[in-house]
């Protein structure tokens, strides 16, 4: 093939991407009807948690032994944190694991 061939027509409009919902956002399950995640509920009552005691995600990273990016995405329920990540983010923030995993709901 040659290279003018491999171009695109330009009398031809372009189709959009097709998007993929972000079934992981707390708004999109909240809009599918679905109960939220337990990782959405933890990573809620993580940042309150941090926030309520005026700490930076880089603080309660360094506490925990993780990268703030990570925190981050535990924060908003991108991730499920293994029972390690979760017994060191609680002790970052002082309360026991318990308390991260069930807070939430009386918030």
């Amino acid at each position: 093939m040659t290279k003018s061939k491999l171009k695109a027509d330009p009398k031809r409009p372009r189709r959009p991407r097709p998007t993929s919902p972000q079934v992981n956002s707390a708004a999109a399950v909240k809009a599918a009807g679905r109960a939220e995640s337990p990782a959405i509920d933890l990573g809620r009552t993580a940042r309150r948690l941090r926030e309520s005691q005026n700490l930076t995600l880089a603080d309660v990273a360094a506490r925990a032994n993780i990268s703030s990016a990570m925190l981050s995405r535990l924060e908003t329920g991108r991730v499920s944190p293994s029972l390690e990540t979760i017994v060191a983010l609680s002790h970052a923030l002082g309360v026991t694991a318990s308390v991260l995993r069930y807070s939430s709901r009386s918030w």
